[in-house]
């Protein structure tokens, strides 16, 4: 028996772990130490915490993870509700190209906070850069996601490479903001920078193949949106471009596809043999027509898949409970076979799979000694007859069934907002 200082202390909770270790659930208590980490998990240790939570008859779970995530989106929920992928991101981007950074700041920050309300404690997010060379969209999203308190990864725009823009200006755009950002890795909510790749729907190969320098020259991986649209059109022209990403070297470990929905058999096989890793978007597949991702098909090929929920204008509510289910039925009404995948399947593709997908099981995605302390506190739903809890989790919990999140052990749910930030004071414009 050890004698400890905590942050704080959650005692006789039934832990739904997500651990490798440690499969099965147990009731436990659990320690956070002062800097924001899994210090104890166990019955014995006594503690001296700052504050000491009884969460006897409720759940304690991993923080959700979503591996594809635009923040910014959260002002959208409900537009363009009958369209097609091509049809919807005409609107909505022709709209955002007008907006200046502290609106995007204000609307990332929102779509922050209101994942992290649904439990959502770690998020890739894809940005949106408008006039992306002054670097005021980048921060903006940037901060807003800090400020709202969510540990995320950066989706960064590299800009078309034109006659007036050419690769050796994006890299120095590149290298300028992660020497920015890298002051803020101290907070230990800022994860990392990957390329956000539009490269292939150029029409030309000049900004695929510039994603692919960038890449290899400063260590960073890509995540890019692929095969989404359920058009015939659509599908026939990404299809082509999938030789673009094997000519550049961007198709192998260090690229996650985004949506993935329509490949060949062909190409299933190539990203499994490469290593390719994916995120799979359900809600905002079924919300779009976009189509059923055959997962236990891409499952047989390794794939290493994460669930994201995408962005509100795409999902709507982009609520993890809701895209466990959406995938999970939808995969099961595929097939027509209740037992082709599993509840476990999606709780671990929103948690440990999501950060595996992410590069980043290492810090988060389960509830295990040496980890930030990124939990759910949840009141369980009521059953009349006890059962395997991830079951019950996955099938009938929901955003209502929330009590608290922590982010590093820090309660989350009574954080008030962050002030809006003054841009021209804060972030002169960047010149290259």
């Amino acid at each position: 028996m050890t004698h400890t200082k905590c942050r704080l202390v959650i005692r006789n909770a039934l832990l739904v772990p997500m651990d490798p270790d440690q499969k099965q659930s147990f009731v436990a208590n659990v320690a956070i130490s002062d800097d924001g980490f899994i210090c104890s998990i166990g019955t014995d240790d006594v503690f001296d915490a700052d504050t000491i939570i009884d969460a006897s008859g409720k759940w304690l779970l991993p923080g959700f993870i979503s591996t594809h995530s635009h923040l910014w989106q959260s002002v959208f929920p409900g537009r363009v509700s009958d369209k097609t992928v091509s049809e919807w991101s005409e609107d909505i981007y022709s709209y955002a190209s007008t907006l200046g950074a502290e609106d995007i700041y204000n609307m990332a920050q929102h779509g922050a906070t209101s994942h992290l309300r649904k439990g959502i404690t770690t998020a890739f997010n894809f940005t949106y850069s408008p006039k992306f060379r002054d670097g005021r969209a980048d921060r903006a999203q940037f901060m807003g996601a800090l400020s709202s308190g969510i540990r995320f990864i950066h989706g960064f725009n590299l800009g078309a490479i034109k006659a007036n823009w050419s690769v050796d200006q994006a890299l120095a755009r590149t290298r300028k903001f992660l020497s920015w950002a890298s002051i803020y890795q101290k907070t230990n909510q800022y994860l990392g920078t990957m390329i956000a790749n539009h490269g292939i729907t150029y029409k030309d190969k000049e900004s695929n193949y510039a994603e692919a320098e960038i890449m290899e020259t400063l260590d960073l991986q890509g995540h890019l949106h692929y095969l989404e649209s359920s058009l015939p059109s659509d599908i026939d022209f990404e299809r082509s471009r999938w030789q673009w990403l094997k000519d550049a070297g961007i198709l192998g470990p260090r690229l996650i596809l985004g949506h993935f929905v329509h490949p060949t058999p062909t190409m299933l096989s190539e990203a499994g043999v490469a290593g390719v890793r994916m995120s799979w978007n359900p809600l905002s597949n079924g919300r779009l027509g976009s189509g059923v991702a055959d997962i236990p098909e891409y499952l047989k090929h390794n794939l290493s898949i994460g669930l994201g929920v995408d962005g509100e204008a795409s999902s709507d509510c982009c609520d993890p409970f809701e895209n466990m289910r959406m995938g999970l039925y939808s995969i099961r009404g595929m097939y027509k076979d209740p037992q082709v995948l599993k509840p476990f399947d999606v709780l671990h593709m929103h948690t440990l799979g999501a950060a595996q997908t992410l590069g980043i099981a290492d810090r988060v995605g389960s509830i295990t000694v040496g980890k930030y302390a990124d939990m759910i506190l949840l009141e369980p739903p009521r059953a009349l007859r006890g059962g395997d809890p991830i079951s019950i989790l996955v099938l009938s919990a929901a955003i209502e069934h929330i009590k608290e999140v922590f982010v590093g052990g820090v309660p989350i749910l009574s954080k008030p907002f962050a002030s809006k930030i003054k841009i021209e004071e804060d972030w002169p414009k960047w010149v290259f």
